[in-house]
């Protein structure tokens, strides 16, 4: 996949708190991947992980997306309809990950930021590693210690 420029663009969400104190407090950062083709999401998939959340202790759903704010000069503007984020743990190198996906109207559900930001992104970034590990989110539940998918 080849990325649109070397400038960065950023996503911060945030979640929501318990108490006003917290309002704020509680965020995530996800490095835009400003790829010139969106790497669209399988409704499907978003399903079979709601659905996987009733089955499995491990895996969670909730609502507690507050805002998601687009930073950075060369940020994209595109207006979403919603957003998810993914956050996942894989047994085999005990590493959490996650991606953030925003529904476009015109597209769908589209991968649109990566945490944690990764600063040597580099120009062709290969999505193969990516795509092999949300395949097994679904596939493979066991390979994972914990996923929670919010909104």
């Amino acid at each position: 996949m080849e990325r649109i420029n070397d400038n960065k663009s950023f996503y911060k969400v945030l979640f929501k708190g318990n108490s006003e104190s917290e309002i704020g407090l509680l965020n995530l950062t996800f490095e835009g991947l400003s790829l010139k083709d969106p790497v669209r999401v399988d409704p499907n998939f978003i399903i079979q992980i709601k659905e996987l959340a009733d089955k499995r202790k491990h895996y969670i759903f909730f609502q507690n997306i507050e805002e998601v704010l687009q930073l950075g000069k060369h940020s994209q503007k595109r207006k979403f309809n919603y957003f998810y984020v993914l956050l996942y743990t894989t047994k085999s190198d005990i590493s959490r990950k996650g991606v953030l996906i925003g529904n476009v109207k015109s597209i769908g559900d589209i991968i649109i930021g990566i945490w944690p930001i990764d600063f040597k992104l580099k120009k062709r970034f290969d999505l193969k590693d990516l795509f092999s590990e949300l395949n097994q989110i679904n596939n493979y539940p066991d390979n994972f210690l914990n996923i929670t998918l919010l909104n």
